[in-house]
């Protein structure tokens, strides 16, 4: 069984440590998590992966894997247009070469 826990990935390391624990108890074996891009990107070409870090190796260390999913890419990288942007989530600008992407 997979589930979606956003409160566990915002939480501290102990309330992290006791929900995994308890996830897996239940029949958890995958965790579905969205990871917000433009966290993880600060500034262009600079990168912070601690907070995912974290999230991996204690869903790991109890038995859980995570199905990441990017989100959300900072402004730098994103198709939002500057003047007239509708509400939400835009997708990045560009692809990398050799990435499959999600509309083909």
């Amino acid at each position: 069984m997979g589930i979606t826990s956003e409160d566990t990935f915002s939480g501290h390391s102990a309330y992290m440590d006791a929900n995994f624990a308890a996830q897996h108890r239940a029949g958890v074996r995958l965790l579905r998590q969205t990871f917000n891009w433009s966290q993880i990107e600060y500034r262009p070409g600079a990168y912070d992966w601690s907070a995912q870090d974290r999230l991996v190796l204690t869903a790991a260390r109890k038995g859980i894997a995570v199905l990441p999913l990017l989100f959300d890419p900072p402004a730098w990288h994103s198709s939002r247009p500057a003047v007239g942007a509708a509400r939400g989530t835009y997708p990045p600008d560009a692809y990398p070469v050799g990435s499959v992407r999600p509309d083909s």
